[in-house]
Order: structure tokens, then C-alpha cells, then sequence
């Protein structure tokens, strides 16, 4: 598969090489395994910025924290992420479909969520406790974010969605990270490869260091998402 080819190049660099490069920002290199775009953000003619925004005048709306096309990760249970600003919405509903080959969505996870109101990035784990598979290897998963103002309500406020797909870490990949000295340096490796979901769940677990946090801004930055790089974790 075309990732593949993306992990050997790097597997062919050599360690010191790669430790000058990353004293620069942390690049994000997206792969070029599929070209289905995702929506990252909710608002416009589409989906207008609705009256539970508790600061319409900032322009922000619910946003999914990935690249423009298909996220790539390593995990069978990745985490997914997403920022909503300050609202008095009442819910939202987080969606997981596996795609099939004959392009239909299969149900795989669904959650409700109440809303608390207090604006800043949510990350929602898909559990490995509920007896939901872990994700197929090369196999394109749909994700989506609805949230609803009022309850009752049947079409959504505001929505955003996106597409994932697991890959495998080849050897040449996980020497580079077993070598690696702390998670920004893990988290830089997979930037470089395009593993958005795994470097994103490096450093927004470790947020109290000052470099991982430099690295997410940096890490979102990239992706042309600098209006939400400083925004709180909820």
C-alpha cells in the first residue's frame, strides 16, 4: 500500500539526521493513502453558526482537529478530537461507521453527550470495553460530531465529520520510536509520516510540558488550525 512506501523512506534515515531536523517546528506530512476530504468545520451557508454560540462575533464554531483529507493512525482504539467554543447547547452525538467495499456506512459506535457550556477541545476515546472491534487495517472508518441546541430538536445545529484509517507500524517505524528520548520526539517521528492521530494523542497528553505544547500548536498549525492551537483541553 502507498503508506508503506512512506514508512520505509524514513525508516532509511538515520537517527542523528533525524534528531537535527526536529529541532525545528514539527512539520505534519500528510499521506497520500486517500484523498477523501474531510469537514472540518461547521458554519457558512452549509451549516450557519447558530444562537447557542455563546460569542458568535469570534467566528469560531464546532471544528474537528484533523488534516483536509483522511487522518491515518496506528491504533485500534485511536482517540479523536474536536473544539467547540463557549455555547448553552444541550447535547451532542459523536458517530463511528466502517466503510465497506461497496461504499456503505456500518455502525460501529455511537455516543450522547450533555453539554457543560465551557468552550475548548474535547477528545473522545473509542473504548475497548464495550466489545467494539478494533479497527481493521486499511479499512476506512467515517467519523462525525453533531451537536444540538435544544433537546427535541431533529436536525443538527452544527456538524462536522471526518475519515480515519488504521495502518500498520512496520519495524523501521518502531525502532525510530523505541529510540526516541521523550513523547515530542515520538510525536515528531509520527508527524513526519503523516500519523496525525498518534502524534496528536502524544502531546495532548502531556500538555504540562512547555515543548509538548509548542509541538501541538505547531502540530495544528500545520494543518491550518492556528485559531484553536491555544484553546484549553476539557
Amino acid at each position: 500500500m502507498k503508506f508503506s512506501s512512506a514508512l520505509s523512506r524514513f525508516g532509511s534515515l538515520t537517527l542523528a539526521s533525524w534528531l537535527l531536523a526536529s529541532s525545528a517546528a514539527l512539520a505534519f506530512k500528510p499521506s497520500n493513502v486517500s484523498t477523501r476530504p474531510n469537514y472540518r468545520r461547521s458554519g457558512g451557508t452549509r451549516d450557519p453558526i447558530p444562537g447557542c454560540i455563546a460569542n458568535p462575533e469570534a467566528g469560531q464554531s464546532l471544528t474537528a482537529l484533523v488534516p483536509e483529507t483522511t487522518s491515518l493512525t496506528t491504533a485500534a482504539y485511536p482517540d479523536l478530537q474536536w473544539f467547540l467554543p463557549e455555547n448553552s447547547a444541550s447535547y451532542l452525538e459523536f458517530k463511528l461507521y466502517q466503510i465497506t467495499s461497496d461504499e456503505d456506512l456500518m455502525p460501529v459506535y455511537q455516543v450522547a453527550h450533555a453539554l457543560s457550556g465551557e468552550g475548548g477541545i474535547a477528545t473522545l476515546s473509542i473504548p475497548q470495553n464495550l466489545g467494539i472491534a478494533p479497527l481493521q487495517m486499511g479499512t476506512t472508518y467515517y467519523w462525525s460530531v453533531e451537536v444540538y441546541c435544544e433537546v427535541g430538536n431533529e436536525q443538527a445545529d452544527m456538524s462536522v465529520f471526518g475519515y480515519v484509517e488504521r495502518v500498520e507500524a512496520n519495524t523501521a517505524l518502531q525502532a525510530q520510536m523505541d529510540a526516541a528520548r521523550t513523547a515530542v520526539e515520538q510525536a515528531e517521528i509520527a508527524a513526519e509520516i503523516g500519523l496525525w492521530h498518534d502524534a496528536a494523542t502524544l502531546l495532548t497528553s502531556n500538555l504540562d510540558s512547555p515543548s509538548a505544547l509548542a509541538a501541538w500548536q505547531d502540530l495544528l498549525g500545520a494543518v491550518e488550525l492556528d485559531d484553536v492551537a491555544e484553546e484549553p483541553l476539557l
